[in-house]
């Protein structure tokens, strides 16, 4: 069996250079996306009939226009994370940072996940977390090392390769198509108990270079980005939003990397997105209606961070659902403590510190 401990390069030194390389490289292709997008708004249904009886260069002009304000008011939403007030709260909170999936199965020196949580069988989540960060194309020169293999892959200060960086980001084993059912991603271990145990079959992997998943409050939904996740939520520094990639819906069922666009793409999401989710947009961002409540993850869109995510400096504000007298006194606690803001609509707010 094999244990975790930290390696260098250290995980957020890779996390950059991820960052680096795939912001780069969906960047470049900035003019494509724009004039695509562009394209889309002409043919949209809600969209396009706004323009008839405009000349085409009038057209044209109105599309682009609106491909910069689309950016703009996107870059200006809040970057959220919903979560349930009675598990972070009944309780004092005693972390100083949001861990990830892959960060909180690190025990006792290995990262061992299961399957106790029924809606991420772990083959499957890992799998969908894999295919939607790494461009196929990053795929294709190398294979990442696996357990009980010799040599180490190391990221050379003249910069690393994409195969590098995913001989430390990659959890599974492969990049799994969509649609296809993932199977042996991981290395099955046992464990006691009812539950499946998995750890990652990549000799180098390090869990602390994985995303930790936000969204973009797009809609300016009362009660966060989804309420599949809970009816409270965080808003999170600016600071974190230039770096993030974003997504049009829950990655879990989206289709690959192709969905990206960096914060200075983000009008290209309404390119990405499906035509159910651009009907959103258009209400949210263009008419701008506040839209209501959704737990529908084909409604959401999801922000990255490839970045740690500590309490201080790293959350402005927590919003929360109305809850008992003792969650409420542990979040005040809370965000004393971190000199964050905290609010429960319509009953009060509390200004941190």
């Amino acid at each position: 069996m094999s244990t975790w401990t930290p390696v260098q390069p250290s995980s957020r030194a890779v996390q950059q250079s991820f960052v680096n390389a795939r912001v780069h490289e969906i960047n470049r292709g900035s003019g494509n996306l724009r004039s695509d997008t562009i394209q889309a708004f002409l043919n949209d249904p809600t969209l396009g009939p706004r323009l008839k009886g405009y000349s085409s260069s009038k057209k044209r002009a109105f599309c682009e226009d609106a491909f910069d304000r689309l950016t703009r008011t996107l870059q200006s939403r809040d970057l959220t994370i919903n979560f349930k007030a009675a598990s972070w709260f009944t309780t004092e909170n005693p972390y100083n940072s949001y861990a990830q999936m892959y960060e909180r199965a690190i025990k006792g020196g290995r990262m061992i996940l299961d399957d106790s949580d029924a809606k991420n069988p772990a083959n499957i989540r890992v799998a969908a977390d894999d295919r939607v960060t790494f461009p196929t194309s990053w795929a294709g020169a190398q294979p990442a090392l696996q357990r009980g293999q010799q040599g180490a892959v190391t990221l050379s200060p003249q910069g690393p390769s994409t195969q590098q960086i995913m001989g430390r980001m990659m959890a599974g084993r492969n990049l799994v198509p969509a649609g296809q059912i993932p199977q042996n991603v991981l290395n099955p271990v046992p464990l006691a108990g009812q539950h499946s145990g998995y750890e990652s079959a990549n000799a180098k992997f390090d869990p602390k270079t994985k995303q930790v998943f936000a969204a973009l409050n797009y809609g300016r939904r009362p009660h966060g980005s989804s309420t599949e996740y809970g009816n409270s939520y965080f808003i999170l520094s600016d600071k974190f939003k230039t770096d993030a990639v974003y997504f049009p819906e829950d990655t879990f069922y989206a289709s690959g990397a192709n969905l990206q666009v960096t914060y200075h793409t983000l009008g290209a999401i309404f390119l990405k997105a499906k035509p159910q989710m651009r009907q959103e947009i258009v209400k949210s961002c263009f008419d701008d209606v506040r839209l209501p409540d959704t737990s529908d993850g084909s409604f959401l869109m999801e922000a990255h961070i490839f970045q740690p995510l500590l309490f201080a400096g790293g959350i402005s504000a927590i919003v929360l659902e109305p809850a008992n007298a003792q969650i409420v006194t542990n979040a005040k606690t809370f965000c004393r403590k971190w000199n964050v803001k905290l609010s429960v609509p319509g009953q009060f707010e509390f200004k941190g510190k």
